[in-house]
């Protein structure tokens, strides 16, 4: 018996054919990147400032909510303190 299977004979072998031909699946992949890419930009303007972790966990967990996101790409732009 194959482990891919399901008892129905539904899996793997016989849905990974139809996904993995299409040809929309690379504009698909392409979008989801973008997409990905979009969604950490506060976290890529941060990298070097001091709390680029606080910034990363918080574009992470609250950027879907765009407050969070906006939030996380102004404290990205913002000054880090001179130390005295």
């Amino acid at each position: 018996m194959n482990p891919l299977s399901s008892s129905r004979g539904v899996g793997f072998t016989s849905w990974a054919p139809l996904f993995f031909e299409k040809r929309g699946n690379m504009k698909s992949i392409a979008l989801v990147l973008i997409i990905i890419l979009v969604y950490f930009v506060p976290s890529f303007f941060a990298i070097g400032k001091r709390n680029i972790a606080s910034i990363f966990i918080l574009n992470l967990f609250l950027g879907w909510t765009l407050v969070g996101w906006v939030i996380a790409l102004i404290w990205a732009f913002m000054k880090d303190p001179e130390k005295s």
